[in-house]
Formats: structure tokens, C-alpha cells, sequence
């Protein structure tokens, strides 16, 4: 059986300063999020960047503008599947 894992993949960072990719949210029980490599259209220059569920990723409760939204803290990850010992 292989299992998946999630490594850090740098340091934790800004979400504008976040590679597109998997990242997780530097939270007490942080969950894992995806960031597009877009933006969200012509006049809308909003960080594409979605939580688990699939929804846009609003960041915090806190972060009430996008200003704020793409300064929240995060953990870019890398993925890779092991086999399970045992």
C-alpha cells in the first residue's frame, strides 16, 4: 500500500509570494489549499487560490480586504507517495 505525503517545500511565505501549487495555511490545524497560476480575470487581479472543499480561498476571518488576504502565511508543500512499511 503507498501512502501520500506532504512535505514543506521551503519556508513558509506570503500567499502572493506562495508558488502555484499545493500550500498549507500556517493555522494551529492548517489544511491544505491550492493556488492557480492565475489571476481571476482581466479586471479582477485576485490570487486564484482554493481550500480543500474546492471554494475560493478567503484566508482568514480576519482578512477583510485582498490586501490583506495575500499578505495571510503560508506553507508551500510538495507531494510524493511512499510505500508503507509494514
Amino acid at each position: 500500500m503507498k501512502i501520500l505525503i506532504l512535505e514543506p517545500n521551503g519556508w513558509p511565505c506570503t500567499l502572493e509570494e506562495c508558488p502555484p501549487g499545493f500550500f498549507v495555511t500556517c493555522e494551529e490545524y492548517g489544511s491544505l489549499c491550492f493556488k492557480s497560476e492565475y489571476t481571476m480575470g482581466i479586471n479582477d487581479h485576485r490570487i486564484q487560490a482554493f481550500n480543500c472543499a474546492g471554494e475560493f480561498f478567503c484566508g482568514s476571518p480576519n482578512a477583510k480586504s485582498e490586501e490583506e488576504r495575500i499578505k495571510i502565511m503560508v506553507q508551500p508543500v510538495i507531494d510524493r507517495w511512499e510505500d508503507e512499511e509494514g
